[in-house]
């Protein structure tokens, strides 16, 4: 994303909210059409979902897009919001 910083944390906080929902991993990867070991670096920050995955994590969590965007890529740091 142009302008926009990965934010720190968010990793944690989508294992935070797949816990919350008491799914699995492998629960979230088949919901999102992927493996689990998408989840487990989308969860170790190693990866960032494209605009598709961030759409689809907003649908399997039935969350607003702007939510799970704004979480993953601000502005700046301190711009960062918390999923959980």
């Amino acid at each position: 994303m142009i302008d926009s910083h990965p934010c720190q944390g968010y990793g944690a906080d989508f294992l935070r909210l797949r816990e919350s929902k008491s799914m699995s991993k492998e629960q979230v990867a088949f919901l999102l059409g992927e493996d689990v070991r998408f989840i487990e670096r989308l969860e170790s920050e190693k990866i960032y979902p494209s605009s598709y995955l961030m759409n689809k994590i907003s649908e399997v969590f039935q969350m607003d897009i702007k939510v799970v965007s704004g979480r993953i890529w601000c502005k700046s740091p301190s711009e960062c919001s918390k999923w959980v």
